[in-house]
């Protein structure tokens, strides 16, 4: 098991910074903190496959299918090696973009993009293969930015419904439509924590 966290953290150290560097770029450029979040979710839960693709190519999972509790000791190394491959990413975004990336990545919104996301995919990545695993990923990630283009844009819609039905409002507050600081993201980010746990 060691020797697996040793090859992983060889593996992985360069490609978080790499990811890193590029995700403070596009933070320093102004790209909108929205899709950083799921570039960041992206990048890490491919970084994961790419780790557990090489595990299967070692014939590491042969070997935990036979060890005692073998199957959930990796399941909970993989966790182990995600979390640190997230917080070795947020450590280079923070030092190059010199902590100005701090309002981008402790929103609750980043927390429940990132930790939620990753929950849904975590176990395709440890139990299925490459396909599948990619599948189920574009399968999650697709509705998920679908949900967020439309709730960032309900106010949008909301105005175009109101102008062919003529029932313009004197004032766009009195327009009726999910606001995005109406939504609890707080709650969601704690959700999001305690699915990420669980699974």
């Amino acid at each position: 098991m060691r020797g697996m966290l040793l090859w992983d953290w060889k593996r992985f150290w360069l490609w978080a910074s790499v990811t890193g560097a590029v995700c403070a770029a596009l933070i320093w450029i102004g790209v909108n903190r929205i899709l950083i979040a799921f570039a960041v979710q992206i990048l890490g839960i491919d970084m994961l496959g790419m780790l557990v693709d090489g595990d299967r190519a070692c014939r590491w999972e042969r070997y935990m299918a036979v060890v005692p509790q073998g199957r959930r000791r990796y399941a909970g190394e993989k966790g182990i090696v995600l979390v640190l491959l997230g917080l070795l990413m947020a450590a280079v975004i923070l030092l190059l973009t010199g902590g100005k990336a701090w309002s981008v990545l402790c929103t609750p919104f980043f927390v429940t993009c990132v930790l939620g996301l990753s929950a849904l995919q975590f176990p395709a990545v440890i139990l299925c293969s490459q396909t599948k695993r990619n599948v189920w990923k574009y399968l999650t990630l697709i509705p998920a930015m679908l949900g967020v283009y439309f709730l960032r844009s309900s106010m949008a819609f909301a105005f175009r419904k109101a102008l062919r039905t003529g029932n313009i409002p004197e004032q766009l507050t009195d327009l009726e439509y999910i606001a995005w600081s109406d939504i609890p993201w707080e709650g969601l980010a704690w959700a999001a924590v305690l699915l990420f746990l669980f699974s």
